[in-house]
């Protein structure tokens, strides 16, 4: 699990290759479950900030969001590698209901 996302990662620019179905799934489900991690901090942040009565600085909370935009460029590698896994173009990760 840990070795398939951390591959994910590092090879965020590597649109060549192959990624087999297990890290594939592996990823994805650190794709999906990141926003609610990142979400439960951000509010932490929040609340602590504003229990402290320090408003203003609550808007850096926001960090977390704009960090797990860089995760998209890492998620669109690994589903164009996964379907030259398959033995497709990459450019079919275009059409979802295919997929």
């Amino acid at each position: 699990m840990k070795m398939a996302i951390l591959d994910g990662l590092r090879r965020w620019n590597d649109f060549s290759g192959r990624s087999d179905r297990r890290q594939f799934w592996w990823f994805y489900s650190f794709f999906l479950l990141t926003p609610f991690i990142c979400l439960a901090i951000s509010l932490a942040f929040v609340s602590l900030l504003s229990l402290l009565n320090l408003d203003s600085l609550s808007m850096f909370s926001l960090v977390f969001a704009y960090l797990y935009l860089l995760l998209v460029p890492s998620m669109i590698a690994v589903q164009v590698r996964r379907m030259h896994d398959v033995g497709k173009s990459g450019w079919f990760i275009l059409m979802p209901v295919y997929n």
